[in-house]
């Protein structure tokens, strides 16, 4: 599985994916908590989104926040 780099972090490519669709559907990159390599929190709170579709790539996501 490929890795890309997230400021000094590194993602998974499909997460990297949904991570930029997401900064791309509200304007703006949403605070995240990354733990060995992975997104485990997403807080989406207050931001308007009508699109989920790429939260589904987020496969060790433990907390969602809407």
């Amino acid at each position: 599985m490929d890795q890309l780099q997230y400021y000094e972090k590194r993602l998974p490519e499909a997460e990297f994916n949904a991570l930029e669709q997401t900064a791309q559907l509200i304007g703006e990159v949403p605070p995240i908590t990354i733990d060995d390599h992975k997104i485990i929190k997403l807080n989406l709170n207050k931001k308007k989104i009508a699109d989920l579709r790429p939260v589904r790539h987020f496969k060790h996501l433990e907390e969602l926040n809407l």
